[in-house]
Formats: C-alpha cells, sequence, structure tokens
C-alpha cells in the first residue's frame, strides 16, 4: 500500500492551480484574456497603475465566486472557465481564477499557501510584488480588503 505525502500533494495541487492559470482555460484563453481587459477598463483604473488594475481584478472574483467547499473527502481543482461559468469555488479555484486574470494582464502573481491553524497547509490566496511592494489578495473572501495578510504560524509562496 502506498500513501501520499501531504508535502507532495500539496506540490501536486500547484502545479496543477498553475497549468490551469497559465493554460488554455486560464490566461490563454480569449475569453479570459477579454474578460481581464473589460474588467480593468471599467474599473477606469488608469493605464500603469498596476496596483489599480490587481484590485479591480481582485474585486471582481470576490463578487464573482462564491465560496463554495469542495465535497467531503475529495480535493478538486477547478479551471478558471470552470469557475467563472459556475460562480462557486474554494480557494484554491477563486486564487487560480485570480491568478489567470493577472497573468492575462501581464502580472506575475505568486500563490501564498498558508497554515492558519498549526495543522497543516489549509489555505491559498494570490501575492503579488508591485514596485517592490508586497501585495496579498485574498479572492475567497469578499470581506477581506486588498493588501491584509493572512494571520499563520507558516506560509510560502509560489510563482505561478
Amino acid at each position: 500500500m502506498s500513501t501520499v505525502h501531504p508535502a507532495d500533494k500539496l506540490k501536486q495541487t500547484l502545479s496543477l492551480m498553475s497549468a490551469f492559470a497559465r493554460g488554455t482555460e486560464g490566461s490563454e484563453h480569449p475569453a479570459i484574456i477579454k474578460l481581464a481587459r473589460r474588467i480593468v477598463v471599467a474599473a477606469n483604473v488608469r493605464p500603469r497603475d498596476y496596483k489599480g488594475e490587481a484590485f479591480a481584478l481582485l474585486r471582481f472574483v470576490q463578487r464573482r465566486v462564491r465560496f463554495t467547499r469542495d465535497p467531503r473527502f475529495n480535493e478538486m481543482v477547478q479551471t478558471p472557465v470552470t469557475s467563472l461559468l459556475l460562480g462557486t469555488g474554494d480557494c484554491d479555484d477563486s486564487s487560480t481564477l485570480l491568478a489567470a486574470l493577472l497573468l492575462a494582464c501581464g502580472h506575475k502573481p505568486y500563490f501564498c499557501v498558508v497554515d492558519v491553524t498549526g495543522d497543516g497547509y489549509s489555505h491559498v490566496y494570490i501575492v503579488e510584488y508591485i514596485k517592490g511592494q508586497r501585495v496579498p489578495m485574498d479572492p475567497s473572501d469578499r470581506n477581506i480588503r486588498p493588501g491584509t495578510e493572512v494571520k499563520s504560524v507558516a506560509r510560502f509562496e509560489k510563482e505561478v
């Protein structure tokens, strides 16, 4: 009998999230590119205001994707297109969608995985470095303001 080590499972999940965000159902999809650009235009973000772009995209995902847990005992990751169509997803799904929208606008997002309780890594959100400033963005909760760090006992980041 073989088991998958939790660290290996986390690596696999992050690799899948990155592939989805960067792939044909993510930042390469014409509808994702078009949507990302429409969001920043509709939000009246000035050209080269990269933080404004990131925050407009964050607010869109926070409003558009209702946080819904995965089925019990079944970790799932949705493509960005699926998250948009369903309008639901958990933290990895909303983070993957936000990463795809950011990539479509030329940003360089990172997944930030955190252990909030000391029982293991259980939450993910997006971090971007804009003009040298670390900017955390949690798309899974519309009550968390842009730039607010999630309290945790451990964290690590992986470039999307």
